[in-house]
């Protein structure tokens, strides 16, 4: 893996929506384990974004889709954040909380940080 200051880490939204700040919900929960979310704005995904990654992780099937959809060339690096994990869970989606409770949103928090976990050891080795 390259060194970490060459990593770049950009959220992107299938929906389309620009500039909204982060969901109450989210925002709750990032602070709950020390993340500060209040600068954060949502941005759409576009096919420049598209074209310049080296990687895309999905949290849901929808979301892969909608980028292969856009570039069906994006596949071979287009990826649900579980394909990671150990054993690989290629078919296990981490659905979106939007709109649910507090609960759901930990849930969801943890499955992320799992999923990045895995995906982090996966790029080291």
């Amino acid at each position: 893996m390259r060194n970490q200051r060459d990593v770049w880490v950009e959220s992107a939204g299938t929906a389309g929506f620009r500039g909204l700040p982060a969901s109450q919900g989210s925002a709750d929960h990032a602070r709950s384990i020390g993340i500060d979310l209040s600068a954060h704005r949502s941005s759409p995904l576009t096919a420049e974004k598209i074209a310049e990654a080296d990687l895309i992780l999905c949290m849901e099937e929808h979301h892969h889709a909608a980028v292969l959809s856009s570039d069906p060339a994006a596949a071979p690096r287009t990826f649900l954040l579980t394909h990671f994990l150990e054993p690989p869970r290629q078919d296990t989606e981490i659905h979106d909380p939007h709109g649910s409770d507090r609960a759901d949103f930990q849930a969801t928090g943890e499955q992320v940080m799992e999923a990045c976990r895995a995906l982090i050891r996966n790029l080291v080795i």
